[in-house]
């Protein structure tokens, strides 16, 4: 399932698409919405049923790791996160603003999906790594479902925003922040 992730986030991107173009309206995507919610349910219960992931080679694997991993776990995500914030690894609010309302709406909604799911997966390492012979992915399976929902959100943002990130990377920044302010025109159209 994780390495569906990303093309699960541009499958559901391209089902929204689809109702629109066929001219459904927001019934339409709240119905989807439900039938993505019970997936959830849906793979909640199979996590619980052990037949997603197996919860034994989980611990083993996180056995592994020092005790002391965990103090390492959190600074790198602090710094992740940190460097996210601060356009380090990730372009700026700043930055995204040249690029119109809607790229830059777009832009800050990933990076904190992304800062979310980062947290959500320190906070079960570190749990799985303080006590990693008490862990039963049953007592996990809310969790590990709301990660994987996260993961999801964010791998729609990353499709969404990959075809105007090859636009916007094939033109200057002068350029681009010249037409969004003279023209209106989002800097995502050719």
């Amino acid at each position: 399932m994780p390495q569906e992730l990303p093309n699960l986030g541009a499958l559901w991107n391209k089902e929204d698409l689809d109702v629109r173009k066929s001219g459904g309206g927001p019934t339409d995507l709240i119905k989807l919405q439900e039938q993505r919610t019970r997936q959830l349910e849906e793979m909640k219960q199979k996590l619980e049923e052990g037949s997603v992931f197996d919860g034994n080679e989980l611990a083993r694997q996180v056995h592994r790791f020092p005790k002391d991993s965990i103090a390492d776990i959190l600074a790198s995500s602090r710094i992740a996160k940190q460097n996210i914030v601060e356009g380090k690894t990730f372009i700026s609010d700043e930055e995204a603003t040249a690029l119109g309302v809607p790229f830059t709406h777009k832009c800050i909604e990933l990076k904190m999906g992304i800062i979310d799911l980062i947290d959500s997966g320190a906070t079960f390492v570190t749990v799985l790594l303080t006590s990693p012979e008490e862990f039963d992915i049953k007592n996990f399976s809310t969790e590990i479902a709301e990660v994987i929902w996260k993961a999801i959100s964010v791998a729609r943002n990353i499709d969404l925003l990959a075809a105007p990130a090859r636009v916007i990377s094939s033109k200057s920044v002068l350029a681009l922040t010249v037409q969004n302010v003279m023209t209106g025109k989002r800097p995502t159209k050719r």
